[in-house]
């Protein structure tokens, strides 16, 4: 399945074999949808559309699970239990919360400016973002928060995602896409 959010405020899920409509979530945020993320069991789809909330939506019936408030650029851990998600207007933190109840479960403080992406390594035990406006990509070790290693990729920063062979201690596999001045 692949799930694509719209500037017309909705969230579909397609069948991304027959290109097929499986799912529509008409007006599911009141602004467009930034980011997308399903849960590791495909059950859920965790969308994030404003500075503010975020909103698990149930892929089968489109019916809204939960919402989170204070929070934006959302992703699931690999196991589905902890949430890395960010509220750049206000902490401009890296947070870890428990995707069942909100509560945070980490914070990890570094950025001057807004980030704009997060992304957990495929074995979850780093987590990557990457700093919009400041050009900053950072590695948290996920169960302490400890910062791994920050690069400066000299860029706004866009986008983070892992190498599926990433391994710790071996090598930082986070790659930044960034808009070159």
């Amino acid at each position: 399945r692949l799930a694509s959010g719209s500037l017309d405020l909705s969230i579909c899920v397609w069948d991304a074999y027959s290109g097929g409509l499986l799912r529509a979530i008409p007006t599911a945020h009141k602004i467009f949808v930034m980011s997308l993320c399903f849960d590791p069991k495909e059950s859920g789809i965790l969308a994030s559309a404003s500075f503010d909330q975020i909103h698990v939506w149930d892929v089968v019936t489109g019916a809204l699970k939960k919402s989170f408030e204070g929070h934006c650029y959302a992703v699931f851990s690999p196991d589905g239990r902890t949430i890395a998600t960010a509220s750049p207007n206000r902490e401009r933190d890296v947070l870890l919360v428990d995707a069942e109840t909100g509560a945070m479960r980490l914070r990890m403080v570094g950025y001057a400016k807004d980030f704009s992406s997060a992304a957990w390594s495929v074995d979850g035990t780093m987590i990557a973002s990457g700093g919009s406006y400041d050009g900053v990509c950072k590695v948290w070790d996920s169960s302490t928060g400890a910062l791994f290693r920050s690069t400066n990729v000299r860029s706004r920063i866009c986008s983070v995602a892992w190498a599926r062979d990433a391994v710790r201690d071996e090598k930082c596999a986070a790659f930044a896409m960034g808009q070159h001045p």
